[in-house]
Order: structure tokens, then sequence, then C-alpha cells
């Protein structure tokens, strides 16, 4: 839906008030858009309201069970709602989904999500998961490199651009990857 595209670039520019409206005109046009219901519940659990993400994120559910998204987004939102316990569980489940066909790419793309909304902890839990579900997978590895490299996490950034690039020598990006690191790293 176009109001959940734009209401994730509105969080991208710092707009969360804006953001908020775009997901409730998306909600209001279509109230069981999964990906805007998972929009706004992280929105909350952002802006300190985790009760209001997991009530947006059980709805989300009743529409769509194996939601990957929405049960990443449950799972931060019960870690700050202080539930250790049913944010194991609802990672345990999402850790499940991604390793079914075709599920790990998804995660990738929601670590980039969560990368554009400065939750970093949220997209490299994204990218370890996708990577410990297809190991093959290089660009869980590329994804995860970029974002240790920009949290100035050294040895694990050339450790993920290795593996990037031992998978797949032939792919320029991955080439390009780990020479990144490198000369981030001075060893260029």
């Amino acid at each position: 839906d176009w109001w959940n595209e734009l209401g994730l670039t509105l969080e991208a520019l710092a707009q969360p008030d804006a953001a908020l409206n775009a997901y409730t005109t998306a909600l209001a046009r279509n109230p069981a858009c999964v990906p805007a219901l998972c929009n706004l519940a992280n929105l909350n659990t952002r802006r300190g309201h985790p009760g209001a993400a997991i009530e947006l994120l059980q709805q989300s559910m009743a529409y769509e069970t194996d939601s990957l998204p929405a049960h990443l987004a449950l799972g931060l939102a019960l870690v700050q709602a202080g539930d250790s316990a049913g944010a194991v569980q609802s990672f345990s489940v999402a850790d499940h989904l991604a390793r079914l066909p075709g599920r790990a790419e998804a995660l990738i793309d929601q670590g980039v999500t969560f990368e554009r909304l400065e939750w970093r902890a949220a997209a490299e839990r994204c990218y370890r998961t996708a990577i410990s579900a297809r190991p093959e997978l290089v660009a869980g590895w590329i994804n995860l490199s970029t974002l240790l490299l920009r949290d100035k996490r050294f040895d694990a950034a050339l450790a993920a651009a290795r593996e990037a690039a031992q998978l797949s020598p032939e792919a320029p990006v991955a080439r390009r990857q780990h020479a990144l690191v490198l000369s981030a790293t001075g060893d260029f």
C-alpha cells in the first residue's frame, strides 16, 4: 500500500507524527494491511508504547499467522514491555519462519527496514537469523557487514565481508564490500 510506504519514508525522515497519519490512513483503507499494522506497531514500540504495539501485532497475526515481520516486531515490543519469555518465544517463531523456503530473503528486507528506522540491533538480529537459516545467502553477509562497519565493529564487519567474498568470489558487490571494509580498517 502506498500509504504504508509513505509512512516508512516519513519515519526515515524523522517525522513520526506524519508517519503515524500515513499508517492510520493505510489501515483505514485496508484494516487487514499487515505491513501497515507492523509498521504502526514498530512506531508505537519506538515511542515507548509496547502495549499498543502488542495489540496491533496480535491483530496482524489474526490476518496472517505466519508473518515474519509481525513476529519480529512482537519480539521487540515484548522486550520493551519486560516480557523476556514472550520475546524469546516470538523470536523463536521468527527463526523458524526464516528457515522456510524464500523467507530468509524477507528477513533481510525486514533488516533493511529496521536499519532505515535506526533500529540497528533489530536489523542485526534479522541479518544474523537469515544467515543462520541460509548461510549461503550472500546478501545477508553483505548487509550484516555494512551494518557492522557503520557501527565501527571492524573485525566482525571484515569477517562478514570475507564470508560474502568467499561465497561468491565473482560477485562485484561482495568484492566491493570486502575492499570497503579493508580500506576502513587500513588493511588495504
